[in-house]
């Protein structure tokens, strides 16, 4: 499936608020919680040399795959 702006599938956007996430801070025994938002993305990649792997590999299939990426950072507000 490839929609109108090129993408073999369905770019995937994903935002959760209020992670918690535990950390030390310089050596302090103590362990601080901190909320944070995590974001990731999945976007649909389609293997172009497809068609050339099946003539090394016989019945190997790299169709569509995700890439994804995740980030989170502290909220400060």
């Amino acid at each position: 499936m490839v929609s109108g702006n090129g993408c073999p599938g369905s770019l995937r956007l994903e935002i959760h608020r209020g992670v918690t996430s535990a950390e030390t801070i310089s050596g302090d025994p103590n362990t601080f919680n901190f909320v944070c938002t995590t974001v990731r993305i999945l976007y649909p990649y389609q293997w172009h040399f497809n068609s050339v792997i099946q003539l090394i590999v016989p019945g190997a299939n790299y169709g569509l795959t995700n890439i994804q990426t995740e980030a989170t950072a502290v909220n400060f507000d």
